[in-house]
């Protein structure tokens, strides 16, 4: 009897286990609605100070001085004269308006200077042919040719030496006139000089065409002739003849000669302290391509 009640009982037992399993149960989640859990649990970004209308600040405004595109360039650099030494021989002597000797043109070109008040000792310190050594103030004249203001000559082989009181040429464009002397300084120099502005002036009509006979002569360009400023102003032949012209021709003259061109000088001719022939030039004319031009001295106004 109790062996019945036993089976009874678990026999109801599986069956209610039976149907309970065979239930359906509730629908699961999709995938794709499940949310991870660390953004799930990120706070939300806090909102802007002030609202929608919150205002920033401008940048604050550069330095008085210094543009947006940053500082100011540099000024540019001052011009300065330099000194230099040069080695040549001397092709020829250059001269003045009177005709006297005020210079030397070496074999390259260069013209070097000299005060006029010692000009006439170069024919003994530096002759012609001689090889000397110069240095002085270096500087370019009008036509990028170069020219120096001796301070020194010096001649190798006699092993002569003179020394020049020549000063500083004066400072060039864009640069600042020099100040007052340091009265601190002991032994400080004097400023230097300006030059004479008339010392250009009688280049062109210190030699008239009224000075002397009208002639014609022919010869080879041995070197141009320059002025204190370095301004051509004549030709040196090669038999020593100083042929002038106004320097403002000088453009025209370069153009229709060069050195070494044969040429033929018509003006009015005269003899210089040296003995050489000065010429006040009217007309030249290249012998090679026949061109000539009119070089005569405009009367002044």
């Amino acid at each position: 009897m109790n062996l019945k009640r036993i089976l009874l009982v678990a026999g109801a037992t599986l069956f209610a286990c039976l149907v309970a399993s065979c239930r359906p149960g509730p629908a699961a989640m999709p995938p794709a609605a499940a949310v991870p859990q660390n953004i799930a649990q990120a706070p939300p970004p806090p909102p802007p100070p002030g609202g929608a209308g919150y205002w920033t600040p401008p940048p604050p405004p550069p330095p008085r001085g210094r543009g947006p595109e940053g500082p100011p360039p540099p000024p540019p650099p001052q011009a300065t004269a330099s000194t230099t030494t040069v080695q040549g021989t001397v092709r020829s002597l250059s001269y003045g308006p009177a005709g006297d000797a005020n210079g030397i043109i070496l074999d390259q070109g260069t013209e070097v200077h000299v005060p006029p008040d010692q000009a006439n000792q170069l024919n003994s310190l530096a002759p012609i042919g001689a090889r000397i050594q110069v240095s002085g103030w270096i500087h370019t004249g009008p036509l990028g040719d170069t020219h120096v203001d001796a301070t020194t000559i010096t001649n190798p082989s006699s092993r002569a030496t003179m020394s020049f009181a020549t000063p500083p040429p004066p400072p060039g464009p864009g640069a600042p006139p020099p100040g007052p002397p340091d009265p601190n300084t002991a032994g400080a120099p004097p400023p230097p000089s300006q030059p004479a502005p008339l010392a250009v002036a009688p280049q062109s009509g210190s030699v008239s065409s009224n000075s002397g006979t009208d002639t014609t002569i022919t010869g080879s360009v041995r070197s141009f002739n320059y002025g204190p400023a370095g301004e051509v102003n004549g030709l040196i032949l090669d038999q020593g003849t100083v042929v002038y012209f106004p320097p403002e021709q000088a453009g025209r003259v370069t153009q229709l000669v060069q050195v070494g061109s044969r040429i033929r000088v018509r003006g009015a001719v005269r003899q210089g302290p040296a003995g050489n022939a000065l010429i006040a030039a009217e007309t030249l004319t290249n012998r090679r391509t026949g061109n000539s031009i009119s070089v005569a001295d405009q009367p002044p106004r």
